[in-house]
């Protein structure tokens, strides 16, 4: 699964801010991708809705294991989402 393009599709939503996707261990998989999203300001969505939304954009296999709304995704001094925080 291409981080990338999940990235880019969570963010085409209209209530999607930002978002970042990583690799959770998984026993079965070797690892499955996770999403972080930060929501836009008055925007509202929830997990399924945002699944549901990428389900209509990517392939099966790239559907994160779970997304999860955050209020903000930690940044690096560079402005891009810290993946060790």
């Amino acid at each position: 699964v291409m981080p990338d393009d999940v990235k880019t599709a969570l963010e085409s939503h209209p209530a999607v801010a930002g978002a970042a996707v990583v690799g959770r261990p998984d026993p079965r998989l070797g690892e499955t991708p996770v999403a972080l999203v930060e929501l836009r300001t008055g925007s509202a969505a929830d997990p399924d809705e945002l699944t549901d939304f990428l389900r209509t954009r990517l392939a099966r296999y790239e559907i994160p294991a779970e997304v999860q709304i955050t209020d903000s995704i930690p940044r690096t001094p560079s402005g891009k989402p810290d993946l060790t925080a």
